[in-house]
C-alpha cells in the first residue's frame, strides 16, 4: 500500500511552517507529528508518535532530529528523560521502569545505560557504573545497598521534569497569531476582521450554520467597561462560551490547536502516570496565557495572581472567584477531561483497586449493620420508623448515592462540586438532629452504595482543579470530609461482622 502523508497547519512558501500537525500511514502503520515547523522541517518544540516504534516523543527538535530536553513514553510502561543530541539520548537522564524502578545517570542511548548512575529498585539501590541496554543486559561495578523495608520507589516531583521543556517553552506558534491580534492598539477592530477573512473561507449556507455569529461581530459593551461585578463577568463568560464554539472567531482557533495538543501529547496508548506533572504544568500555562491574552480584550479582569470574587446581587451567599482557572477550565476541561482524567487513574491506580475491592466486601452489608458498625444510632437519624423494610435494607442514603455518581459524567470544576454538594443535601436533611461527628461515618455508608470507581482519582484532580478560594469555604469542607470518608475506606482494617 502506498505512503500517505497529510499535513494540516502553518505554511510558508508552500512549505510547513508555525504550527503544524503532519502524519504519515504505512498501510497499518503511522506517524504524527504535532509542533512546531520551519521551512519544511519539524523545528522547536513537537510531539512525535510513532506506531512503528510504539513510542511517543515530547521534547526539542533542530532541523528534523531530536535534539535538545526531551522524553520518550512507550507501550512497555517505561518513561524516560534527558538531553538528545542527533535523534539519541545522551549524557544524565532518569528513567523509570513500569514496575516502578529508577535509573537515574548517564545514557549513551535511548535504553541504554553508560557510565555512573543509581538504579533503585523495590528491595535494593545500586551505585556504581552501568554499561549496557535495559531489554538486554546490564554491567553493573558498583556497591549494592539492601532497602530494609521494600517498596515501591516514590517518584518525586524532583526526578522528573529535570530534563524536559518547561510548559513556557511549548506550543509558542499556536499563541503567536492570538497574541499578535489582541496586543494590537484596537484589539476588539483586529478580531473582526479576522472572522470576516475566516468567513470568506466558507459558502452561505456554512456562514448561515454558525450560531452566534451576529453576537460575536459586534463588539460587546462590556469590553469599555472597567468595572467588574457579577453581571460583567458573566457577560464575559457568555462571550468567551460563544466565541469557543464560532468556528471563524480567533479565540476558538487557539483554543481547538491547544485542545489537539493536549490531547496527541497526553492521551493515546503511549500514556504514562508520569506525564501528569507534564500535564498539569501544561494545563496551568495554557489557562495562565490565555487569561492574561483575554485581558488586553476585558481591561476588567484582575491579575492572574489576584485573588477577586465576585458577588451575586440577588443572593449574598453566592460568589465564584475570577481566576484563570474559573475562565478557562470550563471551555477546555470538557474537551480534554478523558485524557487528563486517565492520567490520574493511572496514577491512583494502586489505591483505588484496594478501594474498590473494600467497597465491594462492605457493600454486602444491610444499612442497618453498617450503622451498627460506626455505632450511630438510627434514632437521632430523620428516618420513618419502617424504613429498614422500605428501603430494601440497602437504600438509606440512595438519594446521596445516586448524586455523587454523578461526578463520573460531569467534566468542569463546578459542575463535580455541585455534584458534591447535592450529595449532601439529604445528609443534610437525615442528620439535622445529630451530631457532626456523624458526618464522616455516614459519608461512608454513602461512598460503600455509590459504589464509584476510580474515587480517588476523582478526588485527587478535583483538589487540583479547584481554586483555593472554594476550599476554604463550606463547599471545601464537604470536598474534606468526602476525602475523610475515602481514607477511612482504605485504612480500616477491622472486619464487619
Amino acid at each position: 500500500m502506498a505512503d500517505k502523508l497529510v499535513y494540516n497547519g502553518d505554511l510558508a512558501d508552500g512549505l510547513p511552517h508555525g504550527h503544524g500537525t503532519q502524519t504519515e500511514s504505512m498501510g497499518m502503520l503511522s506517524w504524527t507529528y504535532t509542533g512546531e515547523w520551519e521551512r519544511g522541517a519539524r523545528h522547536g518544540y513537537g510531539v512525535m508518535v510513532d506506531s512503528l516504534t510504539g513510542e511517543k516523543y515530547l521534547g526539542m527538535w533542530v532541523d528534523g532530529v531530536r535534539q535538545g530536553r526531551g522524553c520518550v513514553v512507550n507501550l512497555d510502561g517505561v518513561y524516560y528523560e534527558g538531553n538528545f543530541v542527533a535523534n539519541k539520548l545522551t549524557g544524565p537522564g532518569v528513567m523509570i521502569f513500569d514496575d516502578g524502578s529508577i535509573y537515574r545517570g548517564e545514557f549513551c542511548s535511548a535504553g541504554k545505560f553508560s557510565g555512573k548512575g543509581v538504579f533503585t529498585t523495590k528491595s535494593n539501590r545500586f551505585e556504581g557504573e552501568f554499561h549496557g541496554n535495559y531489554s538486554d543486559g546490564i554491567k553493573f561495578n558498583g556497591t549494592v545497598y539492601n532497602i530494609t523495608e521494600p517498596s515501591t520507589p516514590i517518584v518525586h516531583d524532583s526526578i522528573v521534569q529535570s530534563y524536559t521543556v518547561k510548559a513556557s517553552d511549548k506550543w509558542g506558534s499556536v499563541f503567536a497569531k492570538f497574541t499578535a491580534l489582541v496586543e494590537n492598539h484596537s484589539p476588539w477592530e483586529q478580531m473582526a476582521i479576522a472572522i470576516n477573512n475566516n468567513k470568506a473561507l466558507l459558502n452561505q449556507q456554512e456562514i448561515l450554520n454558525i450560531r452566534s455569529l451576529d453576537y460575536l461581530e459586534r463588539i460587546p459593551d462590556i469590553s469599555q467597561s472597567c468595572d467588574l461585578n457579577w453581571n460583567t463577568y458573566n457577560e464575559i463568560v457568555q462571550y468567551l462560551t460563544a466565541a469557543s464554539s464560532c468556528s471563524v472567531h480567533p479565540f476558538h482557533h487557539v483554543l481547538q490547536q491547544l485542545i489537539d495538543s493536549f490531547n496527541i501529547s497526553y492521551g493515546g496508548d503511549q500514556s504514562h502516570p508520569t506525564l501528569l506533572l507534564h500535564a498539569k504544568d501544561e494545563l496551568q500555562y495554557i489557562s495562565d496565557t490565555l487569561y492574561n491574552l483575554l485581558r488586553r480584550l476585558f481591561p476588567m479582569l484582575p491579575p492572574a495572581d489576584k485573588q477577586v470574587c465576585v458577588t451575586n446581587p440577588a443572593n449574598d451567599n453566592e460568589s465564584m472567584p475570577v481566576t484563570s482557572k474559573s475562565l478557562l477550565l470550563p471551555l477546555l476541561l470538557p474537551s480534554i477531561h478523558s485524557t487528563l482524567f486517565h492520567l490520574y487513574v493511572l496514577k491512583e491506580k494502586k489505591v483505588d483497586d484496594e478501594y474498590f475491592e473494600r467497597v465491594r466486601h462492605w457493600n454486602r452489608y444491610s444499612d442497618a449493620a453498617l450503622l451498627a458498625f460506626f455505632d450511630i444510632d438510627s434514632t437521632v437519624l430523620s428516618l420513618s420508623d419502617d424504613w429498614q423494610s422500605n428501603n430494601n435494607n440497602k437504600a438509606l442514603f440512595v438519594d446521596a448515592a445516586t448524586a455523587l455518581q454523578k461526578l463520573k459524567t460531569t467534566f468542569t470544576p463546578a459542575e463535580k462540586m455541585d455534584a458534591v454538594v447535592d450529595m449532601f443535601e439529604p445528609i443534610r436533611r437525615r442528620t439535622r438532629n445529630a451530631s457532626t461527628d456523624l458526618l464522616v461515618p455516614i459519608c461512608v455508608i454513602v461512598v460503600v452504595r455509590a459504589k464509584l470507581l476510580q474515587l480517588g482519582a476523582e478526588l485527587v484532580m478535583l483538589f487540583d482543579i479547584l481554586d483555593e478560594g472554594v476550599l476554604t469555604g463550606q463547599k471545601g469542607f464537604m470536598l474534606t470530609t468526602l476525602h475523610a470518608a475515602y481514607t477511612y475506606i482504605l485504612n480500616e482494617r477491622v472486619i464487619i461482622n
